[in-house]
């Protein structure tokens, strides 16, 4: 099966999505985005080449858009490795530095 694993600097954004999630609307919220998120990254990973190409700073990253956030990710050999996870309303080429 094919598996998804975070960045150091994606879970920390994960975990700040999620408490920002639940504080303005609620755990059961927080709930249904976070497993919305699991259900993209499972997709990504069987599927890894559905993402577009990142940059050419960073040839073997992609990037795709879910809900309200850019999943940046690199396929791996049993699935794909988590980079960032960028809110669309932040400058997304400045977030990602």
């Amino acid at each position: 099966m094919a598996t998804f694993r975070y960045t150091k600097r994606a879970e920390q954004e994960l975990l700040n999505v999620l408490a920002y999630t639940e504080e303005r609307w609620g755990k059961a919220q927080s709930q249904r985005y976070l497993d919305q998120l699991a259900a993209a990254l499972l997709l990504l990973a069987t599927h890894k080449r559905l993402g577009r190409n990142y940059s050419k700073d960073h040839p073997t990253w992609r990037r795709f858009e879910h809900v309200s956030h850019i999943i940046v990710y690199s396929p791996t050999v049993d699935g794909i490795r988590v980079h960032r996870l960028v809110h669309k309303g932040q400058l997304f080429d400045r977030a990602i530095r």
